[in-house]
């Protein structure tokens, strides 16, 4: 998950509409063992939005976080 400095939204690297974002993500978690959901957030990022993003998230069945504001580097 994504959020970037324009309030845009992005989970595995497609845009989802706000709007659409918890279904989305809930679907998605459902289907996983781990319910751990990553949020990657610009440095510059609306806090507003990523607390919207870490809400929705646990709405979605998320029942561990995290945070950061770079995306992992690939292993």
């Amino acid at each position: 998950m994504r959020v970037a400095i324009d309030g845009q939204m992005q989970i595995n690297g497609n845009p989802v509409d706000p709007a659409a974002y918890v279904d989305t993500l809930k679907a998605r978690v459902a289907a996983r063992s781990d319910k751990t959901v990553f949020i990657v957030a610009d440095d510059k990022a609306n806090y507003g939005k990523l607390v919207l993003a870490l809400d929705g998230a646990k709405a979605a069945g998320a029942t561990t976080l995290g945070m950061a504001t770079d995306a992992p580097s690939p292993q």
